[in-house]
């Protein structure tokens, strides 16, 4: 879409306008699909007024059209057969690996250079995003939750195998998930996976990873566990109480999080009483100026850590990290105490069970 020009007193007048046929008209001439509010838009254009209006001391109308005419030269430049590199990865070297959340409007700035007003990317997409379980996770014991109580009690004259209870009761599986590497974008780049699975931790719990929200989310599901009975050797006259537990695990590690970003971003430069808004797509627009520098003609800086430019997608592929922490029922431990009823019977013993928790 080429580029397209409009004045801030024609900005002004459909935003200060109550009709929302109007509001749908500036949508459509901006090229956006959302429209930022009018305070945001009305203060950026007041902000370029006092900068670069041809009213002020020092400013002509000739100065004022010759910097719109070097804007203009600036913002149209040809993507030609040479703009486009053979490698598979095409960026300078990246920067040192950071952790936090890049916002996608901060990068375009950097490389383009002349810091529109406004950065749109509401029509940048997403594809073959991934979460993905980085190696075996880490499993330690957590906390051992009680599940029932069985007494079998033998009063003849010779030992009995007899039969404890079985034991159903519900516990709270939990998945916490944290993005420690993500990027915003105005449509949100998400991707949902069953971390139950991934974990081996025996049941279906999916999560909802959001690459540009940095704090923990939980998911909690309800689970069922069963202890099933267990065959006991009781000595004569003596009593078996058999306790059993539900043993938690913890298992806690890294994930690699994936996206290819295309699309088009969109932008609205105001300068004086005009603006200028363009669209622009996003790999071809981001590969021009690691090639050939910024607008102005200086090196672009290297992509921020996590990004590269992948010419065999046409995409701006991002890889970034977080970790998980899951707590879930691993096994039962089955205690086994056994008392004599009477003097003639044999001693006092103990010994414990491990059975998997189902």
């Amino acid at each position: 879409m080429p580029a397209l020009y409009l004045s801030s007193s024609t900005i002004r007048t459909i935003l200060m306008g109550d009709s929302p046929i109007a509001s749908l008209r500036a949508c459509m001439l901006l090229g956006v699909s959302e429209m930022p509010s009018k305070t945001r838009l009305l203060s950026g254009l007041q902000r370029a007024d006092r900068k670069a209006s041809p009213g002020r001391a020092g400013s002509t109308q000739a100065d004022w059209n010759n910097a719109m005419k070097r804007r203009i030269r600036a913002l149209v430049y040809p993507l030609t057969a040479s703009a486009v590199v053979t490698s598979i990865l095409l960026a300078t070297p990246a920067q040192a690996d950071t952790l936090g959340i890049t916002n996608l409007e901060t990068v375009i700035r950097d490389q383009a250079g002349d810091n529109p007003t406004y950065v749109f990317t509401n029509k940048v997409t997403n594809s073959n995003t991934t979460v993905t379980v980085v190696g075996e996770p880490s499993v330690s014991l957590g906390d051992l939750w009680f599940v029932g109580t069985s007494t079998l009690k033998n009063s003849t004259d010779a030992p009995l195998t007899l039969t404890s209870e079985s034991f159903s009761k519900s516990f709270s599986d939990t998945v916490t998930n944290t993005v420690t590497k993500g990027v915003a974008v105005a449509n949100k780049v998400s991707v949902s996976v069953d971390m139950g699975k991934a974990v081996h931790m025996g049941t279906d719990l999916t999560t909802t990873w959001s690459f540009s929200d940095s704090s923990s989310t939980s998911q909690t599901k309800g689970v069922v566990y069963t202890a099933p009975s267990q065959n006991i050797l009781v000595p004569a006259h003596s009593t078996a109480t058999v306790t059993v537990r539900l043993q938690q695990a913890i298992a806690s590690g890294d994930v690699d999080l994936s996206t290819d970003l295309g699309g088009i971003y969109q932008t609205l430069s105001c300068l004086g009483d005009s603006c200028i808004g363009g669209d622009y797509p996003l790999y071809d627009d981001l590969a021009y100026h690691q090639k050939y520098g910024t607008k102005y003609g200086k090196p672009a800086p290297a992509l921020p850590s996590g990004f590269t430019l992948d010419s065999a997608k046409k995409a701006l592929s991002f890889k970034g990290a977080g970790t998980y922490r899951a707590t879930y029922g691993a096994n039962f431990d089955v205690d086994v105490s056994i008392s004599p009823n009477t003097a003639s019977a044999p001693a006092a013993q103990s010994y414990s069970l491990t059975v998997p928790a189902v």
